[in-house]
């Protein structure tokens, strides 16, 4: 069975932006012969009509599914698209195929569909017309639209489109290379704008203005306000959704120096980009800018001018909860930026935030970091960051962890120079005045189990949680104050996990002027042991010995003696307890040791001793007077007496210690 085919009337548009008026549908016509040439006899046939984009093989766009034909004298019509069949929704821009399928049998070839001439009759400019061609005459322009009227909303372009993802107008500069624009607006008004863009739809990725650019040193949006006088705008944009954006500029090369918006301007109190959004409620925002490039900038503002009060990005919002600049980096690596400021001058600032407002929780530049391991504000150079607030209340630097659960911080301080501080705190008063401290760094914690200050030392070797010093001669290395009136407080708290670490490890002199303890646990829960204290410096050693024959020799450990000084003018003390009954027992000693003597030869008994001798390079301390504890509230809660000053302490002191020509009748050797 052959047949030959006809398609007629092709009444379809050949652009998807289509008029409703009119018809897709297709009216195909065809003749059936058997293989002699003879018309098949008439009736109802089965035939089917697919839709390939190739002429062989390729991939099916279309079906009519199976339709019931009447052939007449082998001639059968049908219309393709109607009802019921699947709508003829192709975009019909290129090459299609029809496969025919009569009675069964698939017909060979296909069938390539062409248009008819003169299918349409334009009215105006109907969609899908494209004008094409090299200008080079005149305006230089491909299509002038010129509105001569002087009144007030008339437009020389208007475009429209009630699609939500749709461009009222759309402009493309296909052009790799040179200063080619996609959309390029002029005005001679100092109050006029270049290009103004509305987008009224008030929900929705609306866009007042979109602009795209395919060249690594091209502009989707650029800007030109030559009048240097009046409220002028390179690039003005607004929108009425609470979700939209003002201005949204895409940078999709994901290489070179784009800008997905570019702003520049040669005035000293002009902006390069300014944003407004009027919104008083929602995620409004100025200025909004997005770039996929892992290095690229989401906004980025150069203040070229040396002098004046110029601005890289200026942005200003109304709303209480909107941003005068929002930048957004959506890029899971690489190294891209929020919001990037760049200035050349000394005395400039790459970025400059500012509030006015008088109230306790005004932000001038507030960064915030949803990534578990991310930074709010992190600064590099000279100086990370720097901070100043004239306000006698204010913080130089204030920072807020909001969230409740998780390693959070408040200020997080990194350094990779071994002799750097991750975070350093100073403090130029002269002196602090009454009950004010002056404090480097403060830490605050009201949590109820919460830590003020919290160091680690994740290193190995002798690495430190915190160091602190001080070189004040009256200052201190670290000052804990528990200023609660009751509870379980702490003014210092050290806790060392290893069983060989030390919860707190003084190296120098330790003081106390309430009691020293040791903590131990009983049937009763933990009890204190208090140490015993002494005028002097002595360290002691516990033994015992067995008396033989009325005699026995004891030799001090040879470690405890590299610890003490035995000398004729510091002798040690030695106490003997008998182990039973005898005549009387007496000690001899020696630099090293010390013999224990009965008065009965015959004398055989166990004993106990206790040995005290001075503590090396300590010998000659003795009720050494503490300056520093003239301003301890626990000794003196309202005030030190005149007469304890450290120079009076000194001058009553003075022939106090033990160090003389000879020793004394307590300290000699028996």
């Amino acid at each position: 069975m052959t047949l030959s085919a006809m398609i007629l009337g092709l009444l379809i548009a050949i652009s998807t932006w289509c008029r409703a008026d009119i018809p897709r549908v297709i009216s195909y016509q065809g003749r059936i012969t058997d293989s002699q040439g003879t018309p098949i006899a008439d009736g109802v046939y089965n035939m089917r009509v697919r839709i390939f984009d190739a002429s062989t093989a390729g991939t099916q766009l279309w079906d009519s599914g199976v339709l019931l034909t009447q052939v007449n004298d082998g001639v059968c019509s049908v219309i393709l698209g109607q009802s019921p069949q699947p709508a003829l929704s192709l975009a019909f821009d290129r090459d299609f195929w029809f496969q025919i399928t009569f009675a069964g049998e698939d017909q060979s070839p296909r069938v390539r569909l062409c248009s008819t001439g003169y299918a349409f009759t334009a009215a105006g400019l109907v969609p899908g017309t494209e004008i094409a061609g090299a200008v080079s005459q005149g305006p230089r322009a491909a299509l002038a639209v010129t509105n001569t009227s002087e009144l007030a909303g008339t437009y020389g372009v208007y475009g429209q489109t009630f699609s939500p993802s749709g461009c009222g107008v759309y402009a493309l500069a296909s052009a790799t290379t040179g200063g080619t624009a996609a959309v390029y607006g002029q005005v001679s008004s100092s109050q006029g704008h270049g290009v103004t863009g509305s987008a009224t739809a008030t929900a929705g990725s609306t866009r007042g203005v979109y602009g795209e650019t395919y060249s690594p040193s091209g502009y989707g949006v650029f800007g030109f306000a030559a009048a240097t006088t009046g409220l002028t705008t390179g690039i003005c944009g607004q929108v009425i959704s609470p979700g939209g954006h003002g201005v949204t500029g895409s940078a999709t090369a994901t290489t070179g120096s784009t800008y997905g918006v570019y702003g520049q301007t040669f005035s000293p109190s002009g902006y390069g980009v300014f944003g407004i959004n009027e919104s008083a409620s929602g995620q409004a925002a100025g200025v909004h800018g997005q770039v996929n490039s892992s290095q690229g900038w989401g906004v980025r503002g150069v203040a070229t001018a040396t002098s004046g009060v110029t601005h890289g990005v200026h942005g200003s919002t109304s709303s209480p909860s909107g941003h005068g600049v929002s930048g957004l980096a959506s890029a899971t690596s690489g190294q891209t930026r929020g919001v990037y400021g760049h200035v050349s001058s000394s005395q400039g600032c790459g970025v400059l935030g500012i509030n006015d407002s008088s109230g306790l929780d005004g932000v001038g530049v507030m960064g915030r970091s949803l990534s578990p391991g991310g930074h709010g504000i992190e600064g590099c150079g000279d100086c990370g960051g720097y901070f100043t607030s004239p306000s006698t209340g204010g913080f130089g630097v204030g920072a807020w962890a909001t969230a409740s659960t998780g390693p959070t911080c408040g200020v997080y301080g990194d350094a990779s120079s071994a002799e750097g501080y991750g975070v350093s705190g100073m403090n130029f008063a002269a002196q602090a005045s009454g009950d004010d401290l002056a404090v480097g760094v403060m830490g605050l914690s009201v949590a109820a189990g919460g830590h003020g200050v919290e160091g680690h030392g994740e290193g190995g070797g002798a690495s430190c949680g915190g160091f602190f010093d001080s070189w004040s001669p009256q200052g201190y290395g670290v000052a804990g104050w528990a200023s609660a009136p009751s509870g379980q407080t702490y003014g210092v708290y050290g806790a060392a996990s290893a069983t060989s670490g030390y919860a707190v490890y003084a190296s120098g002199n330790f003081a106390a002027s309430g009691t020293k303890s040791c903590v131990v646990t009983t049937s009763r829960g933990p009890r204190m042991l208090y140490c015993l204290e002494s005028p002097e410096n002595w360290f002691e050693d516990f033994g015992s010995g067995q008396v033989v024959h009325g005699r026995s020799h004891v030799e001090l450990d040879p470690v405890f003696l590299e610890t003490v000084t035995i000398d004729s003018l510091n002798p040690f003390m030695v106490f003997i307890q008998p182990g039973g009954p005898c005549p009387g027992l007496y000690v001899t000693k020696a630099t090293r040791g010390f013999e224990v003597i009965a008065a009965d030869d015959s004398t055989s008994l166990p004993f106990d001793y206790r040995v005290v001798a001075s503590r090396k390079g300590y010998e000659n301390r003795r009720l050494d007077p503490c300056d520093a504890a003239l301003r301890d509230p626990y000794l003196y809660p309202g005030s030190a007496p005149e007469w304890a000053q450290p120079s009076d302490l000194r001058a009553r002191d003075e022939g106090r210690h033990r160090r003389a020509s000879a020793p004394s009748a307590r300290r000699s050797a028996p």
